[in-house]
């Protein structure tokens, strides 16, 4: 079930920042040898990761289904002075090239959850899947998680994967694709 645009204040809250602190996402991802051109944030929400992905790399691509979340991104990285962030509102894939994609707290929101697996992997040589982990005592309904495991089978058919232990409520799994 897609987030309510209406809970974007609990994106934005001290608490979530704690839960889910942007610091060890983006320490990982700079220390990893790829280019800086693109990344991709798929479901961005309010910018938790967009944000700070836009000073490691040239440019950011947010993508939303929401138009309400899109505007507040937009808003607040203008507010910022944050300049090379695109915001694309779409349900499907879009056609882009990038460097780095990243799908955090949003898998367990779609229906065709391989299906943007595999596109990014089209795209793309490194992956991010960043979403909750079963036990977390908040966050979506458990229904609705999907298990670290099923996740990294999911992610394994087009990725190497690699677990990232940097989070108490949330898996963190990198996947790069291998060079041919």
């Amino acid at each position: 079930m897609p987030f309510d645009p209406a809970k974007k204040h609990l994106l934005e809250s001290e608490e979530y920042r704690k839960i889910l602190p942007v610091e060890p996402f983006i320490e990982v991802i700079s220390g990893i040898e790829i280019r800086r051109d693109v990344a991709v944030d798929v479901g961005a929400g309010t910018g938790h990761f967009t944000i700070p992905l836009a000073g490691i790399f040239r440019k950011v691509y947010a993508i939303e289904i929401s138009m309400e979340m899109a505007e507040y991104l937009h808003k607040k990285a203008h507010d910022m002075g944050v300049t090379n962030i695109g915001v694309i509102v779409t349900e499907r894939p879009p056609e882009l090239k990038a460097d780095f994609v990243l799908f955090a707290n949003v898998l367990h929101e779609m229906e065709k959850i391989e299906e943007y697996l595999e596109w990014a992997s089209k795209i793309s040589s490194v992956v991010a899947v960043i979403d909750w982990k079963e036990d977390a005592p908040f966050g979506p309904p458990v229904s609705e998680r999907i298990n670290e495991e099923k996740m990294v089978e999911m992610l394994g058919k087009w990725f190497d994967v690699e677990r990232k232990d940097v989070y108490r409520y949330h898996y963190f799994l990198l996947g790069r694709r291998a060079e041919k």
